[in-house]
């Protein structure tokens, strides 16, 4: 039995009307009882529990009076329709919003977009800058020379050389004896007399070993690449 705002009919009898009144009664309340917690006997303690917003099969008019709402289904989603005309999905992330997942596979509702590979972030304080893209994982401005540098007296080593003797032949100098002239052995030429040495002299020390630097810059292959955790972009349907 359902409502029947016809029942009972204008020509039937008062007396033999009861039976429809009892049953359309009973259709009525079984209707409002969808959707809704109806009570009998006067109470008004009733309300909504699950309402069911069948399908509206298209957008309905917006509202005539100002900060009002129709909220209604069109395809299976629930919409909200304001006095300026303007629709929203309710509780919907718009469609086309991009997102990031750290997750294998895009979630139900979403599509996975294959951009942006092997790309960190980098937040912009421009909003039409969002979504630029630049910069490389190569690492420039960086050179590999050492500067040149002549040592001082005080940075040389500390060291000595053995000194040369007078020999009466052809030679000048000897330093340490040659294969003609064993060391420790040399000729005088200031007197013209031959005499042995024990030890030819050295040279007094020179040098102070101090220490020294080059200026220095270093290079790189640009094969630098942080720790990270890859994540996914997805669309929303």
């Amino acid at each position: 039995m359902v409502f029947d705002k016809t029942r009972p009919a204008g020509s039937r009898k008062i007396r033999l009307s009861d039976d429809d009144l009892r049953e359309n009664n009973a259709a009525l309340e079984s209707a409002l009882s969808e959707g809704h917690e109806f009570t009998t006997d006067g109470n008004q303690t009733g309300k909504h529990t699950t309402p069911t917003f069948k399908d509206n099969g298209s957008d309905p008019v917006a509202p005539a009076t100002a900060n009002e709402v129709v909220l209604y289904n069109n395809g299976g989603k629930m919409y909200f329709r304001t006095s300026s005309s303007t629709k929203f999905e309710v509780g919907a992330i718009p469609s086309g919003t991009k997102m990031l997942f750290k997750q294998g596979s895009a979630p139900t509702g979403w599509t996975f977009a294959s951009e942006d590979n092997d790309k960190v972030l980098i937040n912009t304080g421009v909003e039409s800058s969002g979504g630029d893209i630049g910069g490389a994982w190569t690492i420039s401005g960086l050179s590999g020379t050492v500067e040149e540098h002549t040592l001082t007296i005080s940075e040389m080593p500390h060291h000595r050389h053995l000194a040369g003797l007078v020999n009466g032949d052809d030679k000048l100098f000897v330093y340490g004896g040659t294969s003609e002239d064993a060391p420790g052995a040399a000729h005088n030429d200031i007197d013209q007399r031959s005499e042995t040495v024990d030890r030819q002299p050295y040279t007094s020390f020179s040098g102070g070993g101090n220490s020294h630097n080059h200026g220095a810059s270093v290079s790189h292959d640009g094969s630098w690449r942080p720790a990270h955790v890859k994540v996914i972009t997805c669309s929303k349907d």
